[in-house]
């Protein structure tokens, strides 16, 4: 698990993402494969819900499809640390481990150098 910044990553569902100065998204990544929790802990692939218990069921054939590419979390600021938590779990007992935390860039932090 790694942070990146992802200014152009509009996929998926809206959340109000914590900033980072993590690395920037790779541009590679074309079409990229978006887990999202609002900031009332609920779960989406794309833009479309998911109960956390059917995660790795839903996600599993897709990431076969794509060669076990890496998923993006799009986790919202406000949403509770211990949720992000149980999902990242949920993903790691379910084998799925190239998981990439998705945040804004801190401009403020970046001009004080």
């Amino acid at each position: 698990i790694f942070m990146i910044t992802a200014p152009m990553l509009h996929q998926g569902i809206e959340v109000a993402l914590p900033k980072s100065e993590a690395q920037t998204l790779p541009t590679r990544a074309q079409d990229p494969l978006i887990l999202s929790i609002n900031r009332d802990g609920l779960v989406y692939v794309r833009d479309q819900p998911v109960h956390p218990t059917k995660l790795v069921e839903v996600l599993t054939p897709m990431l076969r499809a794509r060669q076990n590419e890496m998923i993006f979390l799009k986790g919202d600021r406000d949403v509770a640390y211990g949720r992000v938590i149980e999902v990242l779990d949920t993903l790691r007992r379910g084998g799925i481990v190239q998981v990439g935390m998705v945040t804004d860039r801190d401009e403020t932090s970046s001009r004080r150098r």
